[in-house]
């Protein structure tokens, strides 16, 4: 299970759930296994105290806005964890298929934004063009050693 907190007064926004490698491994070897999001909303008092707004409880694989950030850190995201409306009743198998796919297409949204060139095969002759690439960068701006 796990387990969100939140304040009753926060605009909705995509929220990081989990991360996306870690639960495709995970699911690996535990396929049939069911994960629940539970987040709980706190509000927050002017005498300083808080209490328990409401509770969601929603199995991860019926979240109907399957996402993960293409940056670097890979988190599953989504803004409907909360809304059982909209959830999409799926099978854990159903809900892995689709976690693929968002997967890889961050996946592929990391390498196009990490590249400098568009993706030719990795031939010596791409390899050429960077390198001339990259002593372009190194002419034009110093920081690009960095990334030599």
């Amino acid at each position: 299970m796990s387990i969100k907190s939140g304040s009753d007064q926060r605009a909705n926004s995509k929220d990081d759930l989990s991360k996306a490698n870690k639960l495709l491994e995970f699911y690996n070897k535990h396929e049939e296994a069911h994960i629940f999001i539970a987040t709980f909303e706190i509000e927050f008092h002017d005498d300083m105290h808080i209490s328990l707004a409401n509770c969601y409880i929603m199995p991860l694989a019926w979240i109907p806005d399957v996402y993960v950030t293409p940056s670097n850190n890979g988190n599953m995201q989504s803004s409907k964890y909360k809304n059982l409306e909209a959830a999409i009743k799926r099978t854990t198998k159903e809900f892995i298929v689709e976690l693929k796919k968002a997967n890889q297409i961050a996946i592929k949204k990391r390498a196009k934004k990490q590249s400098y060139l568009l993706p030719f095969d990795k031939s010596p002759a791409y390899f050429c063009l960077e390198l001339l690439w990259k002593f372009h960068l190194y002419n034009t701006d110093q920081k690009a050693l960095s990334s030599f």
